[in-house]
């Protein structure tokens, strides 16, 4: 019977410990999670010029680091004030101002056509 109660009280030790080993891992994950959290947090606000709302902080609280770490690459490589393109280089003839300018074109257009 004492050999019994050894083995419980070993076994109740190593419950212990690993519960104590998972909830400092767990605490380790938490504050990683916090920190990219802040980081994604204030780059998106310097990327768009809002601020993350509270619901939205806490359903990214919950959320896997790759996922806040991909949200983060997207909010440095995008930022809003970039701009989208610049104008054309390629010179349109321009557009006939008169009837005879506009019958001139209509009839080189149609030659083209015909020589093409």
């Amino acid at each position: 019977m004492a050999d019994l109660n050894a083995v419980a009280d070993v076994l109740e030790k190593t419950a212990v410990l690993l519960d104590a080993i998972d909830s400092e891992k767990q605490a380790a994950i938490r504050t990683e999670r916090e920190q990219l959290l802040s980081v994604m947090c204030s780059k998106y606000s310097e990327a768009t010029g809002e601020e993350v709302s509270d619901a939205m902080k806490e359903k990214l609280a919950n959320a896997n680091t790759d996922v806040i770490s991909l949200i983060e690459k997207l909010a440095e490589s995008s930022p809003s004030n970039e701009e989208l393109g610049s104008p054309s280089d390629r010179k349109d003839p321009a557009a006939p101002q008169t009837i005879k300018e506009a019958s001139v074109a209509a009839d080189d257009q149609f030659l083209d056509w015909v020589l093409s």
